[in-house]
């Protein structure tokens, strides 16, 4: 993700570019990941191009972790966006939530939205799981991305963990075209990046579950 942060012209993938990279952390788990932590892992796939970031995203009992990660999208005619996790899980009363705004639209100098804002979000906690949100919207040329990946540890003193060890964001046809195409749906997601599973093991076995 470092990388990404410093890359003045962006990331291009079939018809799209992905730029102006942000991230940082907060809570009390130790140590926080840091933009160097996170794998950035390019998604090449006409009928729905993006981008996997792969992190150390998990808390233990009585702790807590809140990631944020920003980036723009441009592109000739961008129709929707949606939001995928993998290598998620929660014991006791932990929880793990990627919270999703979307700018519809430009930013002003001042970073602020100028358009229309959609929201997605996924989680899984001892409520339910949500593990796929998707959104679409009449065309724009450029998208503004905020993600907040909140993972609650749950309760001190107990066996409670939560994390999620890849976020996926994809944009229908690569915004190539006046209709777009259709949101890539979870299984086609499932299917990108064989290492999530080695991840996922990775990330059970620092939280301490089986």
């Amino acid at each position: 993700m470092a990388s990404y942060e410093s890359l003045a012209s962006g990331c291009a993938i079939d018809g799209v570019t992905f730029s102006m990279f942000s991230f940082s952390s907060s809570g009390s788990q130790q140590p926080l990941p840091s933009a160097s932590d996170v794998q950035v892992q390019v998604i090449n796939d006409p009928s729905g191009p993006g981008l996997m970031f792969i992190g150390p995203f998990g808390a233990g009992a009585g702790l807590s972790l809140d990631a944020l990660i920003s980036f723009i999208i441009t592109g000739t005619a961008i129709t929707g966006e949606a939001l995928a996790m993998e290598g998620f899980g929660q014991s006791g009363d932990g929880s793990v939530q990627v919270a999703e705004s979307v700018c519809e639209g430009s930013l002003s100098p001042g970073g602020k939205c100028s358009g229309p804002v959609g929201t997605l979000n996924v989680f899984d906690n001892a409520a339910g799981v949500q593990s796929f949100d998707s959104i679409t919207f009449a065309p724009v040329t450029s998208v503004a991305i905020t993600k907040n990946i909140i993972v609650q540890g749950g309760t001190t003193g107990t066996m409670s963990s939560a994390g999620v060890s890849a976020v996926i964001n994809t944009v229908p046809g690569g915004g190539g075209g006046p209709g777009g195409g259709n949101v890539p749906e979870p299984d086609s997601l499932i299917t990108l990046g064989s290492g999530l599973v080695i991840t996922a093991l990775l990330l059970r076995k620092r939280l301490g579950r089986a």
